[in-house]
């Protein structure tokens, strides 16, 4: 499967946020970072090709089907997990077991599907998984929404700001399952530092001030010309390694 980016400028709130010209192509399976300072347009980018930013010109293809601004159409191929998920969860008696089952029957999903067996692979545990989803800590929210977006069974996954909530230990352990599931998907992470899903990265998307500055292999990307000039202060050489020191707002 190929995911396809053409001269797209993607509005939100009635202003042009984000602009890619050219062509970006990105094929399955696949993990992609995405990556640029705060307001950059990493976010943008996300909901443009889930469908769910006005996409006012040029074309977002999946396998030559254009998905731009078609939630519906985008839903087919795309299973999206939004910044900040964790917080926005509403007070209702639903369990994460409850909540993945709900998923997958909304999605005709009914063989094969192992609920508790999912939310173990992310470190949600058994007495976690039968608890109430809002009386539950952020973290393991945020572990239970990632494994809804990575298990859809969708041939594309965006995953925004996906550890956000999650200690730095669990951050090791959920980068080793993204990875995984990067071996039979196109997945699309955003990020703010791209070294702890390095090794596995097929391709970065660096963005900035609602621009495009540059994709491809992490080798070309991430050279220190590029990220000084996007990043300037905030980039730091440590131990033979480049490291972004922009936090979370």
């Amino acid at each position: 499967m190929e995911l396809r980016i053409e001269n797209i400028a993607v509005a939100r709130g009635g202003s042009i946020a984000l602009r890619i010209d050219g062509e970006v192509r990105l094929a399955s399976p696949g993990l992609v970072q995405v990556i640029g300072p705060n307001g950059g347009g990493k976010t943008t980018l996300l909901l443009a090709l889930a469908g769910l930013a006005k996409t006012v010109r040029g074309r977002i293809l999946v396998d030559g089907i254009n998905i731009a601004s078609d939630p519906e159409k985008a839903g087919r191929f795309v299973s999206f997990m939004p910044q900040d998920i964790w917080s926005r969860v509403p007070q209702l008696p639903l369990t994460p077991i409850e909540l993945l089952t709900l998923h997958y029957k909304t999605l005709g999903i009914v063989e094969g599907v192992e609920p508790e067996s999912l939310l173990e692979s992310v470190g949600v545990s058994r007495s976690a998984a039968r608890s109430p989803l809002h009386m539950l800590s952020p973290g393991v929210r945020q572990r239970v929404f990632l494994a809804i977006a990575v298990f859809s069974r969708k041939p594309i996954v965006l995953l925004d700001e996906p550890l956000s909530a999650i200690d730095p230990e669990g951050r090791v352990e959920l980068s080793r399952v993204i990875a995984g599931a990067s071996r039979d998907n196109l997945i699309l992470v955003s990020s703010h530092d791209p070294e702890l899903l390095l090794d596995s990265t097929s391709t970065i998307i660096l963005v900035a001030s609602g621009r495009l500055v540059a994709w491809g292999p992490s080798g070309e990307v991430l050279r220190e010309d590029i990220l000084e000039r996007v990043y300037g202060e905030l980039l730091t050489a440590y131990a033979g390694h480049l490291h972004i020191t922009e936090g979370h707002h």
